[in-house]
């Protein structure tokens, strides 16, 4: 019976590692100090570098304002 429970314990291993997925934080990490245009839920897009990035929000250095400007992440529909 021993030999039945590791046969089956054997065949539903994985075969390889699984990968872990990177997550919203890391990705941005990576484009942080990146020209990025930024595409919004209402169509418009904003063109900056980006700063920092928060829990809820990306600060964005755009070209236009003397100050950065603040997006928060739910109006975001994508970045490139």
């Amino acid at each position: 019976m021993e030999n039945r429970t590791t046969e089956r314990q054997k065949a539903f291993r994985p075969k390889r590692p699984v990968k872990r997925m990177p997550n919203q934080r890391e990705l941005l990490e990576r484009k942080k100090g990146q020209l990025v245009k930024v595409a919004f839920l209402d169509g418009k897009m904003v063109t900056g570098t980006l700063l920092e990035i928060g829990k809820y929000e990306c600060l964005l250095a755009v070209k236009e304002k003397e100050q950065p400007v603040i997006v928060y992440k739910h109006a975001i529909k994508y970045l490139y």
